[in-house]
């Protein structure tokens, strides 16, 4: 899929999709998800994984981002009339609150409409797809690859990094949005999960 302000993915899976700004030079990026991208229980909103990409994106010149879904959504309950227009990338951090409630069928078709709405919304959109935040969700980390790669995107397993227990907790701490638990990321986390992500683009004007 090419955008119509440019971009390209370079071969080989260990190089970073190249995305070229706009001619206004501003970058319209999405972040859809739950409450990680939320950034919850981070020690400050900046200190998510949503902020810290951001931030580097604003290296390169202006980015105006905006946030859809909910703490504790699933992909369904993402509502398609707030995922706005126009936007060049698209990261997707879903996923994990639906293993459980969701069988994979219906994830598959939750998750394909999302995308799908998306390009509809942002032609020629770049995504960037993360994994579930769980020890062990295969099953659900296989469709989110299927259907982010077969929309030219580019994905990225989060199941290691929750299994670093260092990048989660303590729990009982005063953070941002509550009280931390042992499973959300916590400084360390966010800024794992950040880098893991930001891996796969690079910003060029």
């Amino acid at each position: 899929m090419t955008a119509p302000f440019g971009s390209y993915v370079h071969a080989g899976t260990d190089q970073p999709t190249i995305l070229k700004r706009p001619a206004d030079g501003i970058l319209k990026v999405l972040y859809s998800g739950d409450s990680l991208t939320h950034g919850l229980f981070a020690s400050s909103d900046a200190a998510g994984f949503r902020p810290r990409m951001t931030g580097e994106f604003e290296k390169t010149g202006t980015v105006d981002w905006l946030k859809t879904g909910a703490s504790g959504g699933i992909t369904s309950s993402v509502a398609f009339n707030t995922l706005g227009y126009g936007h060049h990338l698209a990261i997707i951090e879903l996923g994990t609150n639906d293993v459980g409630p969701t069988s994979l069928t219906q994830f598959r078709t939750d998750y394909s409409a999302l995308m799908d709405e998306i390009t509809t919304r942002s032609p020629g959109v770049q995504f960037i797809c993360a994994g579930t935040w769980r020890p062990t969700s295969s099953d659900f980390d296989a469709i989110i690859e299927e259907e982010c790669l077969e929309r030219g995107g580019r994905y990225r397993p989060l199941q290691d990094l929750f299994n670093d227990s260092t990048n989660r907790g303590p729990a009982g701490l005063p953070m941002y949005g509550g009280t931390s638990d042992t499973f959300h990321p916590n400084d360390k986390g966010y800024a794992a999960i950040a880098d893991r992500l930001l891996e796969v683009i690079a910003i060029r004007n």
